[in-house]
């Protein structure tokens, strides 16, 4: 029976919706705004989204959206939650998306010099005016499913039983206590609480926790919130019954486990310049054993370079949970790249772009000789 459900899953995860209504009820839904007709348009199995931006540095409609929210995760009054760059056919798309590399140096203690990037959003073609003044635009990329599956193996009990305030960072926790370990800002309990916000979020699909047939469209918008939709009279236009087995789908997809090798000079190194410190190495799993994610998947402030928006689970700008580095390999391998909005090609990239709390780190890294930092990235590769 699992094994049927996840079959289900994943043809529902491949399957490309459309709008409403249409001869099939159970293919109708999408939109009216959106970002995606189908999951796997972003989500490629265990990579992550690929940051594709043409030459006129638009961005493609496949890995990686726009989100917008202002202080305390106030959504943007005319746009929502997040730029939806697709529409069903009558209505216009909300924005053209582009993104403009700005190009920096950082130089190492040896001389060294690495070449940085960071995005800069800008939005053209905008159909309802300009976003709020307080509201802040922040590229996600699409992270890795098969990461999430690992993540839904951890015994989230068990994070609580040690958040005693010793360790570093502190566990996101939703409006009633609940921890949140789920998504790029950890917003979400689980893989279905995940899975139902994506549906109506980048399909604009109602769900039964997000019965809404409009998606992200606001009270600014009449024509989205006035167009056909396929929802039945609780609102609803996917309900458990299709997100239950894309998750059993999800739950089956596995990321490139550790390599084994000749690291101990690497491994050393990532504990001694403080890596560890928020990627442990593995977390307690439901069944019982220890489930390999080289995340504590808590909340750490990485300071101003790598601030983004704000949730209303009280995180602030600067806050991201720790990315799993299980996979990066694979994840790098398939044309993806690193951090909530694909900014690193590479690890050292990655590692340049901490600072807060990470602060320490970096400066660490930024020490050691040529040979120490090629061992420690291959160690990081291996994982």
């Amino acid at each position: 029976m699992t094994e049927l459900n996840a079959a289900i899953g994943k043809a529902l995860f491949d399957r490309a919706w459309v709008p409403a209504p249409s001869s099939a009820k159970s293919n109708d839904g999408l939109g009216p705004f959106f970002n995606a007709r189908s999951c796997v348009q972003c989500h490629s199995a265990a990579s992550a989204g690929r940051m594709d931006v043409d030459a006129d540095g638009r961005l493609a409609d496949r890995g990686a959206v726009v989100r917008l929210a202002g202080p305390r995760g106030v959504s943007d009054a005319t746009y929502g939650a997040q730029i939806q760059t697709r529409a069903v056919q009558g209505l216009s798309t909300e924005a053209t998306v582009h993104v403009d590399w700005q190009m920096t140096h950082d130089t190492l203690d040896d001389g060294s010099r690495v070449e940085l990037r960071a995005p800069n959003v800008r939005m053209t073609n905008m159909e309802f005016g300009g976003l709020s003044s307080n509201v802040m635009a922040t590229l996600i990329l699409a992270p890795s499913l098969g990461v999430a599956a690992h993540i839904a193996a951890v015994d989230v009990a068990a994070l609580e039983i040690v958040d005693d305030g010793a360790t570093s960072g502190r566990l996101s926790r939703g409006a009633n206590g609940d921890v949140l370990v789920m998504g790029r800002k950890a917003t979400e309990p689980d893989l279905a609480a995940f899975t139902a916000l994506a549906f109506m979020r980048d399909l604009g699909l109602a769900t039964p926790t997000h019965a809404m047939p409009a998606g992200d469209c606001t009270e600014k918008q009449p024509a989205c919130r006035a167009a056909p939709h396929g929802a039945d009279v609780r609102g609803v236009e996917i309900g458990n019954d299709i997100i239950a087995p894309v998750v059993a789908y999800l739950k089956t997809i596995s990321v490139a486990s550790p390599t084994d090798g000749n690291h101990v000079i690497g491994r050393e190194l990532f504990t001694t310049v403080g890596c560890a410190a928020c990627h442990t190495a593995t977390l307690p799993g439901r069944d019982g054993q220890r489930v390999t994610l080289y995340s504590d998947l808590r909340l750490h402030d990485l300071g101003l370079p790598l601030s983004g928006f704000e949730e209303a689970s009280g995180q602030s700008a600067g806050e991201w949970r720790t990315a799993p580095l299980i996979g990066v390999a694979q994840r790098l391998k398939a044309g993806s790249t690193l951090l909530h909005d694909g900014r690193a090609r590479t690890v050292p990239e990655a590692i340049l772009w901490h600072h807060g709390s990470a602060d320490s780190a970096r400066i660490q890294y930024k020490r050691l000789s040529v040979t120490e930092r090629t061992a420690l990235e291959d160690y990081v590769l291996s994982r």
